[in-house]
């Protein structure tokens, strides 16, 4: 493997930096904005478009004299969007285009002088060569030069605004999702390495960042890798002399055990008394007993050894395959047996990943329990529910249950039961067993996601209970408890 980590031309930089660099181009942006919209009101005051906020002003203050001296004050000597009022000398109304409530609002504020007329209207008041009085109402805002526009669009400020908020929402957007992107992309290495070491696949380079924090983790996780794969390397080292000393013992001890059996049948077939023969039929059933272990102990060196390849099965196939196999071992046993489905597994749409061969081979030692130490006259019920875990992934677990009608289990069943070895009380086993077959199915479960448990039931006609469970997801992918 190449522990060496993939270098780059790159200039690193660091998060702090990469954040700098957003602010600043933030700022940019939002200038930007700003003035992209002011220049857009000043290209339309250029053209035409528009009238500037103090064009009323300017207006009126080029027509003041010819308001002066006009015999009659036309509406075209007024700025666009204004209103106007000529009053007699004693302020009584002449012409003009205000409303009647305006009219004496208006000569009461040219008697005070008073040029706010409110609601952002301002009084413009010009005393005639006839000495009447002209009063103009105005505001100071930008205008369309089209009347249409000025009804059927928004005020020019307003347009302003909105252009603005337009551009700096969208750079923000932008700068946001590049920003992101670029971050995403540089913890994409983290996220690939994190996930091949989930799944061990230790066969991998680590790949450089442009951010110093990323490829100080990168360097961590490259330096864990290599503990974690000389680890592995010794721990499987350590395994393989253990099988090999184990296949070593079960050969040296089967030798020497095959001529104490051959003695012992021999003798059986002499005329010896009957103590004699009491003796050499105990050294016969130990000696048997002693076989049996190493053929179990050979069984479990040699499925370690034969890792099968996994599948993709649904759940409901693997629902008949299990129930097929259970009510095959009960009518060979002539034991009756009740299959409950306590979830619509037809409906799940999880794959489940397994090793066949091995799933039917724990599910088989469980089931070969329960049919041994049930009640002969009620059998064994099996049961089989889908669980959902993970709603948003399509994760769900099934467990498929084994139920006998015995003693149960004892405190100690349950806490060594699945130990290698482990026989216990002789409510529940006898000295024909070699306390491998919960060893054998747990470890089969537990090596594709699933697990392995022993309870005794709450009800108190039934006795043990055993369940395995099994993890899937839409994918089909291996998910652990």
């Amino acid at each position: 493997m190449d522990r060496k980590r993939k270098t780059s031309n790159r200039k690193e930089t660091s998060i702090a930096q990469l954040f700098l660099h957003f602010i600043v181009l933030f700022c940019i942006g939002a200038a930007a904005a700003a003035g992209m919209s002011f220049l857009l009101i000043v290209l339309l005051e250029n053209v035409g478009g528009i009238y500037p906020a103090n064009y009323a002003e300017t207006f009126l203050s080029e027509r003041q004299e010819e308001i002066r001296t006009a015999d009659w004050v036309e509406e075209t000597m007024i700025p666009p969007g204004s209103d106007y009022g000529v009053y007699e000398t004693d302020g009584t109304w002449a012409y003009g285009s205000f409303d009647e409530q305006e009219r004496d609002k208006a000569w009461e504020a040219s008697g005070r002088s008073d040029t706010f007329a409110g609601e952002g209207y301002f009084y413009r008041f010009i005393l005639r060569e006839d000495q009447k009085r002209c009063i103009v109402r105005y505001r100071l805002e930008m205008r369309y030069r089209s009347e249409v526009m000025n009804r059927i669009l928004p005020r020019p400020e307003w347009v302003l605004i909105g252009t603005f908020l337009f551009l700096f929402f969208g750079q923000t957007a932008w700068l946001v999702r590049y920003f992101s992107g670029k971050l995403k992309r540089e913890l994409s290495g983290l996220k690939e390495i994190t996930d091949k070491i989930a799944e061990n696949d230790l066969e991998f380079t680590a790949v450089s960042s442009e951010l110093t924090e990323v490829n100080e983790v990168v360097a961590s996780l490259a330096h864990l890798k290599e503990a974690l794969q000389e680890s592995l390397e010794r721990q499987w080292d350590m395994e393989r002399e253990k099988t090999l000393r184990l296949r070593a013992l079960s050969h040296d001890i089967k030798t020497p055990l095959t001529i104490i059996r051959g003695n012992a049948e021999l003798m059986a077939e002499e005329e010896i008394s009957g103590e004699q023969k009491k003796w050499n039929k105990t050294i016969l059933e130990n000696t048997g007993q002693i076989e049996s272990y190493l053929t179990a102990m050979r069984n479990v060196l040699k499925e370690e050894n034969d890792a099968e390849e996994l599948i993709s099965v649904s759940a409901d196939s693997l629902q008949q395959m299990l129930f097929a196999q259970a009510r095959q071992m009960a009518e060979a046993k002539h034991l009756p047996i009740e299959v409950v489905r306590m979830g619509a597994l037809s409906q799940t749409e999880a794959k489940f990943r397994i090793r066949k061969v091995q799933i039917l081979r724990a599910w088989e030692n469980l089931v070969g329990n329960a049919l041994e130490y049930t009640d002969p006259m009620r059998g064994i019920r099996v049961e089989a529910e889908a669980q959902e875990t993970m709603a948003k992934s399509g994760a769900c677990s099934l467990r498929f249950c084994v139920i006998d009608y015995g003693n149960g289990f004892s405190r100690k069943d349950l806490l060594y039961g699945t130990q290698e070895f482990y026989r216990g009380d002789d409510s529940r086993h006898d000295r024909s067993h070699q306390g491998l077959g919960l060893t054998i199915a747990k470890r089969f479960i537990e090596a594709q996601g699933g697990k392995l448990e022993l309870k005794n039931s709450e009800c108190p006609q039934e006795g043990g209970q055993v369940s395995l469970y099994i993890a899937g997801n839409k994918d089909g992918k291996l998910d652990l408890f």
